[in-house]
């Protein structure tokens, strides 16, 4: 090998075996395979963070970002003279903290990129909300003001304080730079309301003042965000969206680094890498995936051979998909079992579990980790092997990747998820309690109190030392209940026993003193049965129904939801109608509708070739029975089902059908009656009404019909909607109609905004329609829907009310009608919302009370993005909301108050792939559903649900094995046995 200076390196090797020159390194790879390197080996800096994101003073080597930095730059710099904040959204992993840290604040600092002399110099706020976010405010203001905190305390009370106290402090022209990184633990780890919003609306006004805001947000919080005004104006105008590298970004975050600290990388590495990661030339590996090769990078470097990175060296570390479990599996073989032990006890205190959203990790004061030798063992393992962060007095894991790439953790949290929940709702009250000077008010009582109990005892030592403190004070508190209350009944027996009455007293007091028991019991069997049926093997879910059974009959009451939508997942049943559904194959949607009696259930289907619509009897939940088929006809990509409703009297099911038929499909048999449509509607219904075919409608324009529903039996609410390239205003995107067959005088249409608008929904009771309002931008393309209500639709002259000030935008571009996502209640009250964008979503309910005036009153978050489902449904009473999650469960919220809907009893599931539509009957008793089974099972699955908790258990005890003494051993052995059904 010849050196650039001309010097002539040579080696041999005697004995069996090989040299080679890389660089300034000589490798000697031996016959057995093992490789040395001889040569200098000064790289002491490791230009890779791992899973740690990149901080401002590592920006040298922060590489691949530069396009997306200087696009958040430059959308910073355009609110100099005040603006909503910038939100930075993306999913977990996808280099939110690094951009921010690494990319923009080093850019102001550094490179002084912002167009005002002396802006390097201005002073920033950089942190995270924690779960305290107005004391990490007054701490950082604090700190970048030099001024105590009792000072800043008093500015942070309402936002014109605020920027009165900040401006004296900059100077003219200056502005106050603050960035939140990892905003979401203002919902995950911040409880309380009241000041998340106060936080918020604090920034807002520095951010329209004298601030320059950012936040860093991870994407599925985003649903959080429409439940607080400024937050929904920002991610409105001002997000900028993180989304995965390009294969020429990925490179140079490989490779410069390297080279920036005199490392060569191997030929071949780089393709290796990004092929690992499911990178093409574009980029498109999943965005979240950026950790896994951060640490693998780290974990390269360590093993690296002189002056290389080597494709050997990238192999012995696990690769991509196993670097971040064979680190952490390392750190963990070290330990022996008692510090293996406390090791599961400290990850479980770092993870927030979620209830129906993800994981997350949660930052927690060192000290209630480190409680003995052991523990602190422990966090310096894994802090050491960067797989923990310290952050002054607090401990975090490195990056929640490692709660999806460690299996070992993973399982930690899987295997007693329901335990690891209780254990943690009870930190978060225990830390409440402490917070509030230990206010008695705040401690456990009832079953809570009989869960956390269960809990504790069955495993000991898992609680911080202020859960223990709560605890121990919960239970002392009960306890001097209790011996009140004994003394309370012997008063009361001796008095009764003068009476004559003692025995009823006793016997009510034992009642007292079982409930307890019976209520810890409830709650474990209750959570084995979900376990279960979440399994889906058949001999789990007859479990699964003896469990809830046993439940059933500890608790009897039939208001509990708990155990009454236990009890109707045990029972629901699957409709056996053979249609395959591909999966793959985009617009097929399938539907249910009740008849108004709630006996007969229509049911609609597509797959790519063919749409059904059947008729069932369901008066017999136990034994449906499939009546007729109504319609059956061939499709194309464009023709499938849009919308099935039954017209108010059950003589008829109207179904609208992507080719632009309205089809009327009357029950009874015999010819359709004759139709007269009007003359001109979307320029004219088709006149010619096929007397060999059920009543059709033709709506002969380029769109079709998105829904058509009855308003009395003589008015039908028509949504047409027109399929003109990208949605563009320039093509007639009709509005709503009224039609009323027999009367073509009386039909018309109602006009809204010109062209652009079209029906979501309508009520017949209240006579008042729910109508999509589109806005166009300068190219005529549709884009932010909003909701405009129209009532007195029968009357002479039906009326435009207010307008729903909604976000939808699922797509980040063109809006279909379709993909509006509404649910009026029976009463016309409440109208629910999905709202949101491609990333997260939560439905909204609004108060309607007030046509011309409506007002947004509470969320629940949906976790799903606008690509999954979106479907909801009130129950008759409108006193439950029922939607469906990402889990492709339908969850049931009780609306008691409807600004904060609570969660109702237990998800019913059983659909894996998705749910299309759903209904409650019009008696409440049933809910009927359809969606898609995925993996090998294409078919569309249309199942019934009874909500008669009585008539399910009834069959339950008639169709399930009795509970054995053995299984009642297993499940609740502190309770005499005494099977149910008996």
């Amino acid at each position: 090998m010849t050196e650039p200076n001309g010097i002539h390196l040579h080696a041999d090797v005697s004995g069996h075996g090989s040299a080679t020159m890389a660089g300034r390194d000589l490798h000697v790879h031996y016959e057995s395979g093992a490789r040395r390197v001889a040569g200098a080996v000064d790289v002491e800096d490791c230009p890779y963070p791992g899973l740690a994101a990149f901080t401002a003073d590592q920006t040298s080597w922060f590489f691949g970002r530069d396009t997306l930095t200087a696009h958040l730059v430059g959308r910073l710099a355009d609110r100099l003279d005040g603006g909503a904040p910038l939100v930075v959204v993306g999913p977990s992993g996808a280099g939110k903290s690094s951009l921010l840290h690494a990319g923009l604040i080093a850019a102001i600092t550094e490179r002084a990129v912002l167009p005002v002399a002396g802006s390097r110099r201005w002073p920033q706020l950089v942190f995270t909300p924690t779960g305290q976010p107005l004391d990490a405010l007054v701490e950082r203001l604090a700190d970048v003001f030099d001024v105590g905190e009792d000072q800043v305390r008093e500015w942070v009370t309402d936002p014109e304080t605020l920027v009165t106290a900040v401006r004296v402090r900059l100077r003219a022209d200056a502005r106050l730079i603050v960035v939140v990184d990892q905003l979401e633990e203002l919902f995950t780890l911040c409880p309380n309301v009241a000041q998340r919003r106060t936080f918020l609306e604090l920034l807002d006004a520095l951010a329209h003042t004298c601030g320059l805001v950012v936040y860093g947000l991870r994407a599925d919080a985003y649903s959080h965000c429409v439940e607080h005004p400024p937050l929904r104006e920002a991610l409105q105008d001002s997000q900028i969206i993180v989304g995965p590298m390009s294969a020429a970004e990925l490179r140079q975050a490989v490779v410069f680094p390297a080279r920036d600290v005199g490392l060569e990388v191997e030929p071949g590495l780089v393709e290796l890498l990004l092929r690992d990661l499911g990178a093409g030339d574009i980029g498109g590996y999943e965005a979240g995936r950026l950790p896994l090769l951060a640490h693998a990078l780290r974990a390269l470097w360590r093993e690296r051979h002189g002056h290389l990175l080597t494709v050997d060296a990238y192999r012995a570390t696990g690769g991509i998909h196993d670097a971040i479990a064979t680190t952490a599996e390392r750190v963990y073989a070290r330990l022996d079992e008692p510090q293996r032990q406390a090791a599961r006890t400290v990850f479980l205190r770092l993870v927030k579990i979620g209830d129906g959203t993800d994981d997350t990790r949660r930052p927690v004061v060192r000290a209630d980790l480190a409680e003995n030798p052991v523990a602190i063992t422990v966090l310096d393992a894994f802090t050491d092997g960067r797989l923990l962060t310290r952050d002054q007095d607090t401990v975090t894991i490195t990056h929640e990747a490692l709660l999806r790439a460690w299996p070992r953790l993973r399982s930690w949290i899987d295997d007693d998820r329901a335990d690891n929940l209780t254990r943690q709702q009870l930190e978060e009250a225990a830390a409440g309690w402490d917070r509030e000077d230990r206010d008695p008010a705040l401690l456990y009582r009832g079953t809570r109190l009989a869960v956390a109990r269960n809990l504790v005892r069955e495993s000991p030592g898992r609680l911080t030392p202020v859960g223990t403190a709560f605890h121990a004070a919960s239970v002392h508190q009960h306890a001097r209940g209790v011996r009140r209350r004994r003394m309370l009944v012997v008063v009361l027996a001796v008095l009764v026993l003068i009476a004559g009455a003692a025995p009823v007293v006793v016997l009510s007091q034992l009642s007292q003193a079982r409930t307890v028991k019976e209520q810890t019991a409830v709650s474990k069997l209750v959570t084995a049965a979900q376990g279960l049926r979440s399994a889906g093997k058949p001999d789990d879910l007859v479990l699964a129904s003896q469990l809830d059974l046993v439940a059933w009959d500890l608790r009897h009451d039939p208001a509990d939801p708990v155990v009454a939508m236990g009890l109707a997942d045990d029972t629901s049943m699957v409709l056996p109608i053979p249609l395959d559904v591909d999966v793959e194959f985009g617009t097929q949607k399938s539907f249910v509708a009740f008849s108004p009696d709630s006996r007969l259930l229509a049911v609609a289907a597509d797959n790519p070739v063919v749409s059904v619509v059947e008729l069932w009897q369901v008066s017999d939940p136990g034994h449906p029975k499939a009546l007729k088929e109504l319609w059956r006809g061939s499709r194309t990509y464009e023709t499938g089902v849009k919308s099935l409703s039954f017209s108010p009297e059950g003589s008829a099911v109207v179904v609208t059908h992507g080719d632009g038929w309205i089809r009327v499909l009357p029950l009874a048999d015999g010819k359709p009656g004759e139709v007269q449509e009007p003359a001109e509607l979307c320029s004219g219904l088709d006149q010619q009404a096929p007397t060999d075919k059920p009543r059709e409608i033709k709506v002969p324009c380029t769109g079709y019909s998105e829904i058509a529903t009855y308003l009395d039996n003589r008015t039908l609410a028509i949504g047409h909607f027109d399929k003109g390239p990208g949605f563009s205003a320039d093509h007639d995107i009709s509005t709503f109609r009224l039609w009323h067959p027999g009367e073509p005088a009386a039909s018309e249409q109602i006009h809204d905004t010109e062209k652009r608008a079209g029906l979501l929904t309508a009520n017949s009771a209240a006579h008042l329609a729910v109508v999509g309002v589109f806005d166009a931008d300068e190219h005529g393309v549709l884009r932010n829907p909003h909701l405009r209500l129209w009532d007195k639709l029968g009357a002479a002259a039906p009326r435009a009310r207010g307008v729903l000030d909604t976000r939808i935008d699922p797509f980040g571009g063109p809006v279909p009608l379709g993909a509006v996502s509404v649910s009026l209640s029976p009463d016309a009250h409440w109208l629910a919302v999905l709202e949101g964008d491609a990333t997260a979503s939560a439905v909204t309910l609004w108060d309607l009370s007030d046509t011309d005036r409506p007002t947004r009153r509470g969320s629940i978050p949906s976790g799903n993005s606008f690509g999954e489902t979106g479907v909801m449904a009130f129950s008759p009473h409108g006193d439950v909301l029922a939607t469906v999650q990402r889990d492709n469960a339908i969850h049931m919220w009780k609306l008691t108050d409807p600004a904060r809907p609570e969660p109702f009893g237990q998800a019913l599931t059983g659909h894996h792939y998705g749910i299309d539509s759903f209904q409650y009957s019009p008696d409440g008793h049933f809910l009927a559903s359809v969606g898609r089974n995925g993996g090998t099972d294409t078919q569309a699955s249309f199942r019934l649900w009874d909500l008669n908790v009585e008539e399910n258990v009834r069959r339950l005890c008639a169709t399930t094995p009795r509970v054995s003494q053995e299984l009642w051993q297993k499940y609740v052995p502190e309770l005499t046995y005494h099977p149910p059904c008996a």
